[in-house]
């Protein structure tokens, strides 16, 4: 950029270069603070009016606007345009002036240039507007977060019309109070659309509005099936895979917490047997026992209530509960003279782990699966297969796993009518909604399409929400989705 000379206030060459797209003269141009203003003028000799669309070489009057534009190197960047109004000389025209539109850049009753707006639009996109606001404050720009918003719900999101193939999945604008329900092209992985609310009404609306779509992949909620069962016959129905295993392992977490106190006597016991083969001639017959010293050391050395001695051996393995801890140890005061107090003693460290039921699950998944797990996990794991309601568990979850992976349509029907009169509750209750939805569950098996790349839109909207310090609506995280998506790079 060539040297600027204070006194003459000639344009700079250079500086005129960037305005000829703009259709403009750059007249003049100096420096004030940190602020750089140019002044402009339209090329153009006459105008159009905006009414009849009949052009004007008749000019009535000037008058001077001052716009934003974007930034030069750092600093706030003034044009100051010298605009003209003119006479409308058709006298069918309501209008008997108008003013002057030069370029595109420049609008009617707009403070900042267009490519001043689109960058904003662009940088607030990912982020809060308040967040947003400081980042142009850097260059300068003092705009506040309530003009970007307002900049931000002036998008238009365009309508897609020829879609043929989607995913559709909930989420929580607030948890337990407000839902919706996103739309993603499954053959472009492109996201389509917000709906206000989870129900329905909103999903049949939008599926009559689009005639063309004949494929759904959704998870098994009621309310979707029901919606694209009504909106029309022909349309296929695809019950995510996904959801189809996390159904089960929500089956499985369910069962395993019904059936808890079995299987911590089953530890118990395996705890028990585990100290008897180490010390063969001790008086033992509960495992309870097995903390007495510790228990003792902790409340007659160290003078701790049976509740803080209780929490502090859970944390190192013990599985009983507070009442039945207390139960044993109430009479505790009137021992003192009658046991010998072991010095630091500890905690036998043969113990097995008591898994919680999540915990427990996901360690019989991958038992199933072949994957490797401890020891430990293993022989408990062996040992429950012993109890019946754990044999039959583990068979209906590893056939549920085995036709799911190898898509076996045969095996699906013999499983769910296998399990229809099963005897846990739990899973004879996910066999009778298999068997509700069987066409959608056997589409799963038979397509490959499923609702992953939906799981991802929404990781991706529960992160745009966040970021919005709850002015997050669901009009604007619909803009907020169109303009970070990548085949995004012109909006209005």
């Amino acid at each position: 950029m060539q040297k600027y000379n204070k006194k003459s206030k000639q344009p700079n060459v250079s500086l005129q270069n960037l305005f000829n797209n703009l259709k403009l003269v750059v007249e003049s141009s100096f420096f004030e603070g940190n602020s750089c203003k140019i002044q402009v003028r339209s090329r153009r000799k006459t105008a159009v009016c905006p009414h009849c669309g009949k052009r004007s070489h008749s000019c009535h009057s000037h008058y001077t606007r001052t716009l934003y534009d974007l930034p030069i190197l750092n600093y706030q960047t003034l044009i100051i345009l010298h605009a003209r109004r003119f006479r409308c000389n058709n006298p069918n025209c309501s209008a008997k002036t108008f003013s002057e539109n030069p370029c595109d850049e420049i609008q009617r009753y707009k403070r900042n240039t267009l490519r001043l707006r689109q960058k904003l639009i662009s940088i607030s996109a990912g982020v809060s507007s308040l967040q947003a606001e400081k980042l142009v404050e850097r260059y300068e720009q003092k705009i506040s977060d309530t003009t970007i918003l307002r900049y931000l719900h002036q998008v238009q999101v365009p309508a897609r019309e020829e879609i043929q193939k989607i995913g559709i999945d909930d989420w929580a604008l607030r948890k337990c109070v407000l839902y919706g329900t996103i739309i993603i092209d499954l053959e472009t992985s492109c996201f389509v659309g917000l709906l206000n609310g989870r129900e329905k009404e909103p999903l049949l609306e939008w599926l009559d509005e689009h005639p063309l779509v004949n494929m759904v992949s959704r998870d098994r909620a009621s309310a979707f099936s029901a919606a694209v069962e009504e909106a029309g016959p022909f349309i296929t129905q695809i019950a995510d895979r996904f959801h189809l295993v996390k159904n089960m392992s929500d089956c499985l977490v369910k069962i395993l917490q019904g059936m808890q106190l079995d299987y911590q006597r089953v530890i118990r016991k395996m705890r028990l047997n585990d100290y008897l083969e180490q010390h063969p001639n001790s008086p033992l017959r509960d495992d309870i026992d097995l903390y007495r010293d510790h228990v003792l050391y902790e409340f007659f050395v160290n003078r701790k209530p049976l509740a803080q001695i209780h929490q502090l051996l859970q944390k190192q393995g013990m599985s009983f509960s507070l009442r039945d801890f207390c139960d044993k140890y109430r009479h505790l005061r009137g021992w003192k003279n009658k046991v010998r107090i072991v010095d630091n003693p500890k905690v036998p460290p043969a113990i097995l782990p008591l898994y919680s039921p999540p915990v427990l699950a996901k360690l019989i998944e991958q038992h199933i699966r072949g994957k490797s797990i401890s020891e430990c996990a293993e022989r408990i794991i062996n040992e429950l297969t012993q109890r019946q309601w754990f044999s039959d568990l583990y068979n209906a979850v590893k056939g549920f796993f085995l036709f799911v992976r190898e898509r076996n349509l045969s095996a699906l029907k013999e499983w769910t009518e296998q399990h229809l009169h099963s005897s846990l509750s739990d899973l004879r209750t996910l066999a009778r909604g298999l068997a509700r939805d069987m066409d959608a569950v056997n589409n799963a098996l038979k397509y490959e399409f499923s609702n992953g790349i939906v799981e991802g839109y929404v990781n991706k909207l529960k992160a745009l929400k966040r970021t919005m310090y709850g002015r997050a609506s669901i009009k604007l995280l619909e803009i907020k989705m169109y303009l970070t998506e990548k085949h995004c790079t012109k909006f209005e």
